[in-house]
């Protein structure tokens, strides 16, 4: 019984580490908003009496935040929640700090999505006898690559490409399935019994 609780309160520790609020760094990517910033002194009033301005980096004041406590250390804590991506400034009596929100860069995760379709379209094209889905295979491959490219333009000049990014998967998949179950449907009747449905085979074959 003991060990079960054990276990759970790991579990539970768990949970709440993943979903807990962390410290602001001076570079932040909104995956990781909200966070805090937590003064280096104890003040000597209370740290709700205390409020801070935030400014963006053209210096227009976005908003006014009052000050919590952490629980018996006597610093007190701001929490910043804006994702807009830029420079922003807290003023302060008790600290001055500054953070810049960046986009999160998951551009490799991305290129080596489409690298592992382009591979995908590549050896189906390899494994089909089909000469017309053998063509369609390696024109997708290509268009693959034209598109990875595209994104990678996109991202280096802060365009938007979730559209074209959810456009290109729900194509991909629709298109790729159906020549997926067509190229295997075609290998399945070569192996079972390749003379005796020929003129069907044939006939997809391009023959």
């Amino acid at each position: 019984m003991k060990k079960w609780i054990i276990y759970l309160t790991m579990v539970v520790f768990l949970i709440c580490s993943a979903f807990a609020m962390e410290e602001c760094m001076r570079e932040q990517t909104t995956k990781n908003i909200p966070c805090f910033f937590v003064t280096t002194w104890t003040p000597p009033n209370d740290c709700n009496t205390y409020s801070a301005n935030l400014f963006n980096e053209s210096g227009v004041l976005l908003d006014i935040h009052s000050f919590g406590s952490i629980g018996d250390s006597g610093r007190c804590n701001i929490t910043f929640n804006h994702t807009q991506l830029g420079q922003y400034y807290i003023n302060s009596s008790l600290e001055t700090w500054n953070i810049t929100l960046e986009k999160e860069n998951n551009m490799l995760a991305i290129i080596l999505s489409i690298g592992i379709m382009i591979a995908f379209f590549i050896a189906l094209a390899i494994l089909n006898e089909n000469l017309p889905l053998k063509f369609i295979s390696f024109g997708i491959a290509v268009i693959q690559v034209i598109l990875m490219l595209g994104i990678v333009y996109a991202y280096e000049s802060n365009l938007n490409y979730v559209n074209l990014l959810r456009i290109n998967f729900y194509s991909t998949l629709i298109i790729g399935f159906g020549m997926a179950m067509m190229t295997l449907i075609l290998r399945s009747i070569k192996m079972i019994n390749p003379s005796k449905d020929k003129k069907f085979y044939d006939k997809w074959k391009g023959e």
